[in-house]
């Protein structure tokens, strides 16, 4: 019998000075956004209806690699940025894509037990979520 999994998907939206200002090293920001979080086991969904989380997160640009892209906090996630991928999120104009998706694999512990966990990230500009809202 498979382990249970939890995948998370998480999606933020950014304005283009926040975005712009991730292309800056060691920069942070900190918004809310918004995250799914589903467990599998053998394959199917444990729950129905998966519910939407709002969330804090931090972003920060690392300049240098880090071992976990995504944490989960006590108010939260940090999500640490390696250095290619804030490029990304610049205009179009700049060479960017407005955008970046990435997954992210590692473990979290609860209750004493060891589960893996697969975060979906998705961070676009905040025009796209506004043109959703009309």
């Amino acid at each position: 019998m498979a382990a249970p999994i939890m995948t998370m998907t998480h999606y933020l939206f950014l304005t283009r000075e926040q975005r712009y200002a991730l292309n800056v090293p060691e920069a942070e920001i900190e918004v809310v956004g918004c995250c799914t979080p589903i467990w599998i086991h053998n394959g199917k969904h444990v729950s129905d209806v998966p519910e939407e989380v709002f969330a804090k997160y931090r972003i920060r640009h690392c300049p240098e690699p880090e071992k976990q892209t995504v944490n989960q906090m006590d108010e939260g996630f940090l999500i640490r940025l390696s250095p290619d991928m804030p490029q990304h999120l610049l205009d179009y104009r700049d060479n960017g894509q407005e955008y970046l998706s990435l997954t992210h694999k590692n473990m979290i512990t609860i209750e004493d037990k060891v589960a893996p966990i697969v975060h979906f990230l998705n961070i676009e500009d905040a025009k796209v979520l506004e043109e959703t809202l009309c």
